[in-house]
């Protein structure tokens, strides 16, 4: 039997993501973003094309401390966006 109710997520980790995406509010730990609360959101460009298998863990506690839950995924980025670049001046009329 089981009772009481699960504990609220206190924190997560996110790792894998492709460079120039970050993860809003969170703090850069090596190469993952920890993220204390119950929210966040990726959001940037990628800056660069390849396959990469990101991960994001709950965590029970703050800090990434207590029991975990993991689920991972893949990104695939096909080319990167780049501004557009003026090589000869426009014809005069």
């Amino acid at each position: 039997a089981v009772t009481g109710a699960p504990a609220e997520t206190s924190s997560y980790t996110v790792s894998g993501l492709p460079p120039g995406l970050t993860v809003d509010g969170a703090t850069l730990v090596g190469s993952t973003y920890r993220l204390n609360g119950s929210t966040g959101t990726i959001t940037g460009t990628p800056t660069a094309a390849g396959s990469f298998v990101a991960s994001i863990t709950a965590w029970e506690f703050a800090n990434a401390a207590g029991r975990s839950a993991s689920y991972s995924f893949r990104i695939d980025v096909s080319g990167t966006a780049t501004a557009p670049v003026i090589t000869a001046a426009p014809a005069t009329r």
